[in-house]
């Protein structure tokens, strides 16, 4: 049993270096010689803990919204969305894909 396995890895070991030189025959050299830029902007920073966080609403004060431990005014950007409303128990967060409305968790005390 593994010799078919092996045998098909051993076939392609022998031929690979013919294939490689055929290949690299066939592409130009200036392609293969041509940095590729990619811009800063579109670089994906996955150590960023501020893109993936959701923003968390944590109270709401003189017009002011502390959300994801900072504080922030109408028309400041928060992580991708920009503050587009503050009212008195929610904020209102807006990018080109969509809508988020943040609200303050009401507490309520319950009474026997």
């Amino acid at each position: 049993m593994k010799a078919l396995f092996l045998a098909p890895l051993f076939w392609a070991s022998l031929f690979s270096s013919e294939l490689s030189s055929d290949i690299s025959n066939k592409i130009p050299e200036t392609f293969l010689n041509t940095p590729i830029h990619i811009a800063k902007q579109k670089i994906f920073n996955m150590f960023d803990s501020s893109i993936l966080q959701t923003p968390k609403l944590e109270i709401i004060i003189n017009q002011k919204a502390k959300i994801n431990g900072k504080w922030y005014q109408h028309g400041q950007k928060v992580s991708k969305y920009h503050i587009i409303a503050i009212e008195q128990n929610a904020v209102i967060l807006k990018n080109a894909q969509q809508t988020l409305k943040l609200t303050t968790r009401a507490h309520h005390k319950k009474t026997k």
